[in-house]
Order: structure tokens, then C-alpha cells, then sequence
């Protein structure tokens, strides 16, 4: 992974920042940046978010995007990079140009945006490096799943469309439940703010809840909920649903590659990524 992200930033930079700047006549090297354009550090974020963006889209197969777009075609990935600097492709676009007509200055933003990259590429390097270390201090003890590693819910069906599912467990008392699959939404899908939740039930009638939102995704993405087994009691019964919405919506998704596992984690093992997002666990009583 780190040399494929290496390889693709800086030689998107290269081509991208250099060629295009060269192109352009040049104007007073006195020339100040407009006042109302973003300066050199911010404009370098804003191409490090872009190429950052665009790289994780390319990797994930999604095919690359052409530049030369209209307002209304800017794909949403880039749109949110706009918008967090409150700014439209015409906008954008006519302040990398006058940016790219003054090579001095723009010679200054390349520098500082292969800065800014070389930093978020170690970072994104650290995390692997943690994930990579806590799965390597992690151990399987049981297998919980008992049903089809596959489940699809489709407009048509009319029973089960939440997905719920249920583990009966022999009096577990420590380590980690961890319930992980991929999934995508089917294009037909008009649901909302669908989660998945799991619940761990203890033998004095209290239950750890713990929830991941699915974002809209039409192509397979992974999700990971992991929940600590609270040590004063023991789990009886882990129960859930993987696909908890408004059951009056049409539904279309498919889950694969289910998994429901009890873990031997040791405490000094990282987080995993993806579940820095999460909300607390909730400890509640059953009624």
C-alpha cells in the first residue's frame, strides 16, 4: 500500500502542478496573491485533500476523474473537498490558474503540498502499522456466526428485512465480541440512516450495545464492530441486527463474508481503525 500511494502522489504532483504551471505565461514575479484567494499553505491543503481524495478513489478502483469538468459535474468526493473550503469548481479553478500563471508562487505551493502529503502518508503508514500490530495480537476463540455468510435483502422480500440475528454463548467472561462483514446497497435501495447494532447480553440482565452506521455504498466496503466483554459478569447471548432502518422504506443490500467471533485481545493492543468513529458502549438494563 505505501508504495502504491507513494508512486501515485508524487507523480500526479509532478505532472499535474508542473506541466500545467509551464504552461502558462508567467506575470510579475512582485505580484502579491489576491487578497481574497486562498494563500499558499491553504491552497496547499486544498491540492493535498484533492490528490489525497483522488488517490483513494483510484485505489479503490472507482477509475480516475477528468479535471475538466463543469459545475454541476464535479463528483461528490471533490465537491466535499471544496466545500470544506467554501469554494465552487469555478472558484477553485480560477485560483489554480492564477497560481499556475505565477510559477514563483507556485513553485512555493508544490513544495509545501509534497510537505503536507509526505506527512499524511506517514501517518496513514502509523495506522497501518498499529492495525497490523493488533491483529497480529489477536486471537480467534470461537466462531458465533450460524447462519449464511451471505444475506441480501431486496424490494421484493417482506419478512426478515432488518436481518436480525442471535448467538446463544456458553457463559463468556472475557476478551472481545466482534461481528465484521462487507456490504453494499443495491441501486434500488431508498433507506436512511441504516446502522447495524449489536448487543451483548449478560447473565444479570443487562446488554452492551454498539452500533455502525452504513454509509450509502453500491460497492462492497467493510465495516468492524468490536465490543470488550465488561469482566464483572458473563455474556449469555449476543444478538442484533445488520441492517436496523425504517422498515417502510424500500430495501436493497447484500452483506458477505459475515463474521461473528469471540476474541482473546491483549490489553495493550490498539484500536482498530475503523472503530475510532463509534460511539460509546452503552450499558443498559433489559426489560
Amino acid at each position: 500500500m505505501q508504495s502504491v500511494f507513494s508512486s501515485y502522489f508524487f507523480r500526479a504532483l509532478v505532472v499535474a502542478m508542473i506541466v500545467f504551471a509551464f504552461s502558462l505565461p508567467s506575470c510579475n514575479p512582485q505580484e502579491s496573491v489576491p487578497g481574497d484567494f486562498p494563500d499558499k499553505e491553504e491552497m496547499a491543503n486544498i491540492l493535498a485533500d484533492l490528490y489525497w481524495t483522488e488517490s483513494v478513489i483510484t485505489n479503490n478502483g472507482m477509475g480516475r476523474i477528468n479535471e475538466e469538468v463543469g459545475e454541476d459535474q464535479v463528483p461528490g468526493y471533490y465537491r466535499k473537498v471544496l466545500d470544506k473550503y467554501d469554494l465552487t469548481a469555478t472558484e477553485f479553478d480560477t485560483i489554480r490558474q492564477w497560481y499556475a500563471s505565477h510559477p514563483y508562487h507556485y513553485q512555493d505551493v508544490y513544495e509545501l503540498t509534497i510537505e503536507v502529503l509526505s506527512k499524511r502518508e506517514a501517518d496513514f503508514n502509523r495506522k497501518l502499522k498499529e492495525q497490523k500490530a493488533k491483529e497480529d495480537t489477536t486471537k480467534v476463540l470461537e466462531d458465533l456466526w450460524t447462519q449464511e455468510r451471505t444475506l441480501r435483502v431486496t424490494p421484493g422480500d417482506t419478512i426478515q428485512l432488518r436481518l436480525p440475528f442471535n448467538a446463544d454463548v456458553d457463559s463468556l467472561v472475557s476478551g472481545h465480541i466482534r461481528l465484521m462483514a462487507f456490504y453494499k446497497f443495491l441501486r434500488a435501495d431508498m433507506t436512511r440512516n441504516a446502522h447495524v447494532e449489536m448487543i451483548s447480553l449478560y447473565s444479570d440482565s443487562t446488554s452492551d450495545t454498539v452500533r455502525y452506521d452504513l454509509t450509502k455504498a453500491f460497492k462492497n466496503k467493510s465495516f468492524t464492530l468490536m465490543q470488550p466483554i465488561d469482566t464483572a459478569d458473563t455474556v449469555i447471548r449476543i444478538s442484533g441486527y445488520l441492517f436496523d432502518h425504517d422498515s417502510t422504506a424500500r430495501a436493497a443490500i447484500e452483506f458477505s463474508r459475515i463474521k461473528l467471533e469471540h476474541l482473546e485481545v491483549k490489553k495493550d493492543s490498539v484500536q482498530s481503525m475503523n472503530q475510532r468513529d463509534l460511539p460509546r458502549l452503552k450499558k443498559s438494563e433489559v426489560r
